[in-house]
């Protein structure tokens, strides 16, 4: 009798286990779509200055969570943000002229590439940004990294939370 009920849930068993893949259903995983950031990395936010000893001026930087904005001197101020555009990667068709108030940005080799919408304008602040970590009087500061080309030989300009601590690092 005990082997009567072994042999039938053996049984049972073995059938459950072969009929759950057929009745289970099929489960595509898909890959994840690439698009273009939505917002700026929390560490790159905020306004940004560096010091031109030549030009004895400050040159400044702010990115928002969903913008950016630049002032090329002390003369003028920072204007409204130019709007981060979404979009999915790869670009197909083209990128409508005009457009120009738009920026992209993507992640790439630990740097947030910031672009032009429209590939006819070339904005001042376009290149590659990080933030990286300096000593100043013993503590660690954020200092903000920006550079032209990933390729080749790196030239890194600096901008720092600051004018002060922007006029010291000048020197």
């Amino acid at each position: 009798m005990k082997l009567n009920q072994l042999m039938g849930i053996l049984g049972v068993t073995l059938m459950v286990g072969t009929a759950s893949p057929i009745v289970a259903p099929s489960v595509v995983a898909q890959a994840k779509t690439k698009t273009t950031l939505k917002t700026f990395p929390k560490s790159i936010r905020g306004t940004w200055h560096s010091y031109n000893l030549a030009g004895r001026n400050y040159h400044a930087v702010r990115f928002t969570a969903k913008g950016l904005a630049w002032q090329e001197n002390v003369s003028t101020r920072l204007g409204q943000p130019d709007k981060l555009k979404v979009h999915k990667l790869p670009f197909s068709g083209t990128r409508k002229a005009g457009s120009w108030q738009w920026v992209f940005a993507i992640k790439k080799q630990g740097f947030v590439k910031v672009s032009a919408w429209d590939k006819t304008v070339t904005l001042p602040p376009e290149g590659y940004y990080r933030v990286i970590q300096k000593k100043y009087q013993g503590k660690k500061i954020r200092v903000l990294q920006q550079t032209d080309q990933l390729a080749g030989h790196r030239y890194y300009e600096y901008s720092y939370t600051t004018k002060k601590l922007a006029k010291h690092f000048a020197k």
